[in-house]
């Protein structure tokens, strides 16, 4: 009994530890639109996305200025669907 309470004492301590992980930012522009428009391949965009893939590289910066341009357009577009239908 003793051991049981001690096995539950350790597991709940390790519970309390804080997550190092980030929570990533999802996407909304499909991973191929933004390899097609940065020129480089979609698991490329996913190594990018996902941090298994340094940002600081050339194809990364493609990605993530890619990825900026199609989100704020897709973000205008639809902003501007919504006004011409509401006419």
């Amino acid at each position: 009994m003793i051991e049981n309470k001690e096995k539950k004492t350790k597991s709940h301590k390790k519970s309390k530890k804080k997550s190092t992980m980030k929570a990533a930012k999802v996407s909304k522009i499909p991973a191929d639109w933004v390899a097609e428009a940065s020129g480089t391949s979609v698991s490329t965009v996913f190594s990018v996305r996902n941090g298994n893939r340094n940002k600081d590289g050339e194809k990364a910066q493609k990605i993530v200025v890619a990825e900026i341009l199609l989100e704020e357009g897709t973000n205008k577009l639809i902003n501007e669907v919504k006004r011409v239908v509401a006419l």
